[in-house]
């Protein structure tokens, strides 16, 4: 049995609402591969990316956006079997079907010469977007993001203590799906730097368990992980990596190895944030995403 067929079925019968928070400028984006949902707004010169870290939803983003739109375009995107986006029947959550699904949307969207911002495990797309569409792509930020070799030694690590349940196929695809608010709520305590910014950062992953978002955990992880490891060009884009000190899923990752993939980037440390910096101090991480695009 392909387990991700478990997935593509959950986001696709699911009783979504994906306009329920009336955000302006949300929107569905059809591509090849799925119905991408999306958040755009501003109409500045230059166009700013962001992927949703799940259980992180558009929603997560708002501050952002308040900062942002006025000097720029602003977009971020749920990726497929995330949130309230839709895998198509063939999509098989790996890294280049990402990335595929992403350049696509930005295409769609008429975007051009971009800044990524992209956290996490999708870091790794906005590497492979950087090194496949340079023209798509005119600088790269990317946050907790470490190494391949790393994030797969972290991957094991948050794994259930290693026990490897969402890396098994149906067990895992089976456990997220009944499991996934309280996932979700131990995630964010982890992972935050405090317990005022888990409780907002639940509260809003819950609203969109509420109005029929998915969460694919397993799946992306089972495609990830488990095959040959992605081979990255050397990045000639002005870039940016950011890391949150206080991460307590991260203690053991070494922050500065994801440098190897880049052959002009600045290394910055938060030291008040956990996993998602851009979240945590957004005022502080658009200082420095301002100058990453106006000065360099």
């Amino acid at each position: 049995m392909n387990a991700c067929n478990i997935d593509r079925f959950l986001a696709r019968k699911r009783r979504a609402n994906p306009y329920y928070s009336a955000r302006e400028g949300l929107r569905m984006v059809s591509v090849s591969r799925g119905d991408i949902r999306v958040r755009v707004a501003g109409a500045g010169p230059h166009t700013v990316v962001f992927v949703c870290d799940m259980p992180a939803l558009i929603e997560h983003y708002d501050d952002l956006f308040t900062l942002l739109e006025p000097r720029y375009r602003v977009v971020c995107i749920e990726l497929p079997g995330m949130g309230f986006s839709v895998p198509g029947p063939a999509f098989r959550f790996t890294l280049v079907e990402q990335a595929s699904v992403v350049e696509e949307v930005l295409r769609a969207l008429g975007a051009q010469a971009c800044t990524l911002v992209f956290p996490c495990v999708n870091g790794y797309l906005a590497l492979l977007l950087a090194q496949n569409a340079p023209a798509l792509v005119s600088r790269v930020v990317v946050l907790q993001t470490p190494s391949w070799e790393q994030e797969q030694r972290w991957a094991r690590r948050i794994d259930f203590r290693d026990r490897g349940w969402l890396a098994t196929p149906v067990v895992g695809q089976l456990l997220v799906a009944v499991s996934r608010r309280a996932m979700a709520r131990r995630w964010f305590t982890k992972a935050s730097s405090g317990s005022s910014d888990a409780a907002v950062f639940s509260a809003r992953a819950a609203a969109g368990f509420d109005a029929g978002c998915s969460w694919a955990l397993a799946s992306l992880t089972q495609a990830y992980f488990s095959g040959p490891a992605p081979v990255f060009a050397p990045i000639a884009q002005p870039s940016l990596t950011i890391w949150g000190a206080r991460d307590r899923t991260h203690q053991m990752t070494d922050e500065q190895s994801v440098l190897q993939y880049f052959r002009d980037a600045e290394s910055v440390t938060f030291p008040d944030a956990g996993h998602s910096p851009e979240l945590k101090q957004p005022a502080l991480f658009v200082e420095h995403l301002v100058r990453l695009i106006e000065q360099r």
